[in-house]
């Protein structure tokens, strides 16, 4: 029983930290999104777009994630 819950435990913090790191990124992508915004400046917005892909991957790992957690439980 101890090995299940050391392995449910590790998949918590895997998913806790995608979930820092997502949130990281999207305070990255507000701060600059702005800058990009005030200072009319298309490569950085270009970059903020890019980065809403890797956004959107994360997204889909951390459901990924979730869900094959709970379907182990």
């Amino acid at each position: 029983m101890a090995h299940t819950v050391a392995s449910f435990d590790e998949d918590l913090r895997q998913i806790s930290q995608l979930i820092r790191d997502m949130g990281d990124l999207a305070g990255s992508m507000v701060g600059a999104s702005t800058k990009a915004l005030l200072n009319s400046d298309n490569a950085l917005a270009q970059r903020v777009v890019s980065d809403d892909a890797i956004m959107d991957a994360r997204q889909r790992e951390l459901d990924d994630r979730a869900i094959t957690l709970i379907a182990k439980r």
